[in-house]
């Protein structure tokens, strides 16, 4: 669906690394999951920005210490004052 919005490119090329919970054997909403990657990335929650269109997800992440912003469908994260 990514390739046929943008016309090309392949989704995980815009991002420097992309984490997939079959990977990594961890599921949002779990703490673990975004423990993980926090402490595979080196990241510090206070500063880590989590957006997502899932309350539930929100919810997790805000658990363990992240910026979170829930941005619903049908917005897009080109809609954000970032």
């Amino acid at each position: 669906m990514f390739e046929e919005e943008v016309g090309g490119g392949k989704f995980d090329d815009q991002f420097i690394k992309a984490y997939y919970s079959f990977r990594i054997g961890l599921r949002k909403p779990s703490k673990e999951s975004y423990e993980a990657i926090m402490k595979n990335e080196r990241l510090t929650a206070a500063e880590t920005l989590f957006i997502d269109d899932s309350m539930q997800n929100i919810g997790g992440a805000a658990s363990v210490g992240l910026q979170t912003c829930y941005l619903p469908s049908p917005h897009t994260i080109t809609e954000l004052d970032l």
